[in-house]
């Protein structure tokens, strides 16, 4: 009988994938994917110590599966595309991550670290930060692992895979290497590897969209949410007003966090909800909804249903934070530097995956209703910016048809992911579990 975890992940024979088309998408996620994959495929003796893998793309996945490999006794190449590994983090200065918050309200989700208990222990240690600080030390740990591992795990940056043959001793890669800055041409890497017996795909999950066409024909680019942004600088770093008025475009999990942040001036949303003194039976409801919910999402099997639990997860939380409000109602601070956050959304739910964020901007809009502080305006699918003045204007069409404007001082984009940039190089013949239920801690 096939491993499902291996089964789970084999895109064809002896290729894997840790990110597209797979859920959930989280760093922590992607860890556990890695170290799981790796000690199962030893574990069931598709590879042998000695073996050679190659690994694509050296974020924290990526890494994390290399490492684990070398550790282990396999012969690693992680073939990275950029001049360095943890590219994605190492700019988003003002990007707090945490790898235990979005497991609310667990009894571990203030713990801020990965893992938390006194389960083995991870290649890459995660502990709550900024993502570019945490993209240090994960530079300094996957240092360190090619030095332990004496030759066994090399990383060749500045690679891209162009091709993948399969041969009778398992696959060679083509590569399309660019000199790294400085350095002669002789010195990078060959374009033909030698054979792998297997392939780990981690490139991830694809290309933020934080664009929209503008007025002129151009492009409006507001900052990637894997950036270092002002959302929670002074007037959200706007120059022109001293209280500015934010656009909040879209309704996934990055949507949310930064109309938290816009509104609160806080770095999470853990940090807002720290300060509540939420009752038990809140808690346990909020953990029910989130638990159906979650199990719902990966059973389901198309995106009509998709719709249907999001807007159904939506509408009980709803309700459970105006009972909460109605028996003892908290006030979150809102910023004084901060004339107004307005979140758009193309329907009328949130589709983040993460209860906790969903939660937290549902009880700041419910605390907000009727003073315009705070709003939600649903129905509106953005066309475009017009970013010719220091006031943007977003433009809209609502779900009738018909033009709908908003101006703005700051706008951020957070529609989704393109994950054209990700697909792997080869059908995925094998692959037909992409929906993973993943547990709070590797046994």
């Amino acid at each position: 009988m096939a491993d499902p975890l291996i089964d789970s992940h084999e895109v064809s024979p002896g290729v894997y994938t840790l990110g597209t088309p797979l859920t959930p998408i989280s760093i922590r996620d992607q860890m556990v994917r890695g170290r799981w994959l790796v000690d199962r495929l030893l574990g069931s003796k598709i590879l042998r110590p000695g073996y050679r893998v190659a690994v694509i793309g050296a974020g924290a996945g990526g890494a994390t599966a290399a490492m684990r490999a070398a550790d282990l006794g396999l012969r690693v190449q992680l073939i990275e595309q950029q001049g360095a590994p943890f590219t994605v983090q190492a700019g988003a200065s003002t990007r707090w991550i945490d790898p235990a918050q979005y497991d609310w309200p667990s009894d571990h989700w203030q713990m801020g670290r990965f893992p938390w208990g006194s389960g083995p222990r991870m290649p890459l240690g995660f502990g709550a930060g900024f993502a570019s600080r945490l993209a240090t030390v994960w530079t300094v740990a996957l240092a360190r692992a090619v030095l332990r591992s004496r030759g066994l795990l090399t990383v060749s940056p500045m690679s891209t895979v162009t091709g993948l043959t399969p041969t009778a001793r398992g696959f060679v890669l083509s590569l399309k290497t660019t000199p790294m800055p400085g350095r002669p041409v002789a010195r990078t890497r060959p374009r033909i590897t030698r054979p792998v017996q297997a392939v780990i795909w981690a490139v991830g999950h694809g290309m933020e969209r934080h664009t929209l066409p503008n007025a002129r024909g151009g492009v409006f680019s507001s900052r990637p949410f894997w950036s270092a942004d002002k959302l929670t600088a002074t007037s959200c770093g706007n120059t022109t007003t001293s209280t500015p008025n934010v656009l909040v475009i879209g309704a996934g999990d990055g949507a949310l966090q930064d109309f938290i942040r816009a509104a609160t001036g806080k770095i999470s949303a853990r940090d807002v909800i720290a300060l509540l003194p939420i009752p038990d039976d809140v808690l346990v409801e909020a953990a029910s909804i989130g638990m159906q919910t979650n199990a719902a999402l990966i059973s389901s099997s198309s995106a009509t249903d998709d719709r249907r639990i999001h807007q159904l997860r939506h509408s009980k939380f709803v309700d459970v934070v105006k009972r909460y409000l109605a028996r003892s109602p908290p006030t979150i601070p809102l910023r004084g530097d901060v004339g107004s956050v307005t979140l758009t959304c193309s329907e009328d739910y949130f589709t983040a995956f993460y209860g906790l964020n969903c939660f937290v901007a549902l009880l700041l809009l419910a605390q907000s209703a009727g003073t315009r502080r705070l709003s939600m305006q649903p129905h509106l699918s953005a066309k475009e910016i017009d970013d010719s003045s220091p006031r943007r204007i977003a433009r809209f069409v609502t779900k009738a048809g018909l033009p709908h404007a908003i101006t703005a001082d700051e706008v951020v984009i957070r529609i989704g992911i393109n994950p054209a940039s990700a697909v792997l190089p080869i059908p995925a013949s094998r692959l037909n579990r992409t929906r993973h239920h993943l547990p709070f801690h590797i046994p």
